[in-house]
């Protein structure tokens, strides 16, 4: 039965259908009963103490403003944990007052600048490990101070391919202006910070910005794909250019009404929706209101979730994802071929952003080898033009590998420049054929590279270099019935026709591989190119294939482990910088902008730097402050069934609070 809920009843209409029940007394014979039941789990707390700590907690909320789920926050556990036993070891002892256990905020700040300086001595040591990493950066602005800050991430690959991601920090920006030279020599001189630097066994990932792009000339650059996204998005709202008149005028009233409904302080949920809509949109919102095309936005929002999926999936920080920028780039522009049931305002929408996602969003030499090394995306969805150029430069790779006699040999001649040197011979081929960036293969739309990028990819499209499924250059990898066994991106059951009603598949499997049949092995390429993975690769996990693969394919893995260590997105700086603005806060403008770094700093590398270098057995001693050297080793690590058994490594506090109570 369907019953209605009212907030005046409550859930009294329940009663009506009690009543009902009442009725129907006799049960069937068939009807299956329930004989066991789950045990209640009693909590081990008393309820009278249970009780007392709730008080104490909302006194807590209410009287320092703290928000509610300070209580599930990891420092807020273990500093209840670390005074819970404080109290059980002091039990027996003379009586404490609580303010004997607590420090002084001058001596939590002190005792923040002891531990960022240990703490950064490790990341450094661990640094100083490294043969490839990726650094990430991003510029930001906080407006209430007007601060200017530079923030950085680093991501690493270790040998038994698991990622490591630690923040470089969140830095103020010191100097005069921000033109291209004065911020490459702040990026170099924050890597230099932690002995890094960016050398050819390094990449680098920023956003596309003018600025960005002039200070990383030179360098390794690979260009952030969400703010790609975001950018074709915004000017698809808001740009005249866009020809999107309709979906234009529909975006700048619902952001008006959202902004008014937001600063109305009334979200609460609304029984009879509809009725009350006019005590919360009043005068010309509410006529506002009334003039939206209510289909048109309905469609607006339908066709819009792929692309808040893809950027989720994009910015996923736990695994490699620049892979999955190639399949989920032509996944939307496939999404965004009209169709004859869509509304004239949808029509305009999806044509201006198939050509702005082909013409801005750039597929670099990088997302190429990244999307060659997965392997269930191998066959690039059926185009054999992306597939070939990302195997010939997989084969000049490798090549520069095995002729190198330095095991620590740059894989930055996997850029265009490199590339073009050894793919130059007559049977090389044009990156992009007009026909092949098409969503059905057969449109005449090209795949836009970026011209002066390092590591892009040239945009030649000639007749001479199409490609012939039995290449017969010596360089390149024959793969005959390659075309046959690819998954064909455009069939008449396309996966974007279903992708609404498909909610148990991701985006990203729609575009996977069909198994494919061995043939002979030549070589490592070929080997690669030929085996059937799908029973080896479990839940998508790309680093644990790579992991149980490194000995099968050890050529291909030295690529990989530099290649997927890439992000598809620059998310972990901003991250880093949504943080910044939740730290400073309004009540906490005075925290001067070094303070904030450390804070920063410990927040993101305080636990994995715990795991890396603490010992769960040995504690260390390096942190025991003293006149000269706030590092120096204490030999008594030994803690007397009446000591607190703190974390010895930050057990000494500054007696600086000390001195000044005694006086």
């Amino acid at each position: 039965a369907l019953i209605t809920y009212k907030s005046s009843t409550g859930t009294g209409g329940l009663k009506k259908h009690l009543l009902s029940c009442e009725k129907y007394s006799s049960l069937n014979a068939a009807q299956p009963t329930i004989t066991t039941y789950y045990k209640k789990t009693k909590s081990a707390v008393p309820e009278k103490i249970k009780e007392e700590i709730n008080n104490a907690y909302l006194e807590f909320v209410a009287l320092d403003g703290n928000s509610f789920n300070t209580v599930s926050r990891t420092g807020f556990k273990q500093l209840i944990e670390t005074v819970f036993k404080a109290g059980q070891s002091t039990a027996d002892l003379q009586s404490f007052e609580v303010c004997d256990f607590l420090p002084h905020p001058t001596t939590v700040s002190r005792k923040v600048d002891r531990v960022y300086a240990f703490r950064k001595k490790q990341l450094i040591e661990w640094c100083n490990t490294l043969d490839s990493y990726v650094v990430v950066v991003d510029m930001w602005t906080e407006k209430y101070t007007g601060i200017h800050f530079c923030g950085a991430s680093l991501r690493s690959l270790d040998s038994d391919f698991h990622l490591h991601l630690f923040s470089l920090g969140c830095k103020p920006y010191t100097l005069a202006n921000q033109t291209a030279p004065n911020i490459r020599k702040f990026v170099d001189d924050l890597l230099a910070d932690y002995n890094l630097s960016l050398n050819p066994n390094s990449f680098i990932v920023s956003d596309n910005e003018p600025k960005m792009l002039a200070a990383l000339r030179g360098v390794n650059r690979v260009g952030c794909s969400d703010h790609y996204l975001n950018k074709i998005l915004e000017h698809s709202f808001t740009a005249p250019k866009s020809d999107c008149i309709q979906v234009i005028q529909v975006f700048d009233i619902v952001k008006t009404l959202v902004a008014n409904f937001r600063r109305s302080h009334r979200q609460d949920v609304f029984n009879i929706a509809y009725n009350e809509l006019i005590d919360i949109f009043c005068g010309s919102h509410y006529h506002d209101f009334e003039s939206i095309d209510k289909d048109l936005l309905q469609k607006i929002c339908e066709f819009l979730q792929p692309f808040d999926e893809t950027i989720t999936i994009l910015s996923d920080e736990s695994q490699p994802t620049l892979h999955k920028v190639i399949p989920l780039r032509k996944f939307l522009i496939e999404h965004c071929v009209p169709k004859q049931e869509d509304l004239p305002g949808i029509k305009k929408l999806k044509q201006f952003l198939k050509k702005e996602i082909i013409d801005q969003w750039p597929i670099q030499n990088e997302h190429l080898l990244a999307t060659l090394l997965h392997p269930r995306l191998r066959d690039f969805s059926g185009d054999q033009v992306l597939k070939h150029e990302a195997i010939q430069l997989l084969q000049s790779t490798i090549a520069i590998y095995t002729n190198s006699t330095n095991n620590n040999s740059s894989i930055s001649n996997i850029s265009s420049s490199s590339v073009s040197n050894i793919c130059s011979s007559s049977s090389s081929i044009s990156n992009i054929c007009s026909s092949s960036s098409s969503i059905s293969n057969t449109s005449s739309s090209s795949i836009s590279y970026p011209s002066s990028s390092s590591s892009s990819i040239s945009n030649t499209s000639t007749s001479s270099s199409s490609i012939s499924n039995t290449s017969t250059s010596s360089s390149s990898i024959s793969y005959t019935s390659s075309s046959s066994s690819s998954t064909t991106y455009a069939s008449s059951s396309s996966p974007v026709d279903n992708f609404v009603t498909t909610k148990k598949s991701n985006v990203l499997s729609l575009c996977y591989d069909k198994p494919r049949t061995l043939k002979p092995v030549h070589d490592e390429v070929s080997l690669w190119l030929q085996t059937d993975f799908d029973m080896d690769i479990i839940h998508d996990d790309l680093l644990l294939f790579w992991r149980n693969k490194k000995d099968a394919f050890p050529n291909i893995a030295k690529i990989a482990r530099k290649v997927l260590a890439i992000p598809a997105a620059n998310t972990s700086v901003e991250r880093q910088f949504s943080c910044s603005k939740i730290i400073i806060g309004d009540r906490r403008t005075r925290l001067g902008a070094e303070k904030l770094d450390k804070l920063i700093f410990l927040q993101k590398n305080l636990l994995p730097l715990k795991i890396m270098f603490d010992s769960k057995t040995v504690l260390t001693n390096e942190l025991k402050r003293k006149a000269d050297d706030i590092h120096e080793e204490d030999e008594d690590n030994n803690c007397t069934s009446k000591k607190l058994k703190f974390n010895e490594e930050y057990e000494s506090l500054s007696d600086d609070y000390e001195s000044e109570r005694e006086n």
